[in-house]
């Protein structure tokens, strides 16, 4: 990581919410959290469309993403909020 990124976007995709912030790199809160409803069952571009939403104000130079999965074998099995039929 260079000196360039100085602002870094934390997203938290919850079970009943999806939220954002920013932090420097010495982890000191930056900007204030917002949230969201996360769309419960959603398809990966209702979510999308919801973490646009979220993110619209903030300035970033980075971002860090974090959601609960299955992985078995190093491989993302199940992300139980998010569906993938449609």
């Amino acid at each position: 990581m260079t000196e360039a990124y100085e602002k870094i976007l934390l997203i938290d995709v919850g079970g009943t919410s999806i939220k954002a912030a920013i932090f420097s790199r010495d982890s000191k809160l930056q900007q204030e959290y917002k949230k969201l409803p996360n769309p419960s069952l959603g398809t990966p571009a209702t979510l999308l469309k919801t973490k646009s939403e979220l993110v619209k104000d903030f300035s970033y130079d980075m971002v860090a993403a974090g959601f609960a999965e299955c992985v078995k074998n190093d491989i993302i099995k199940i992300v139980p909020d998010l569906r993938t039929d449609g």
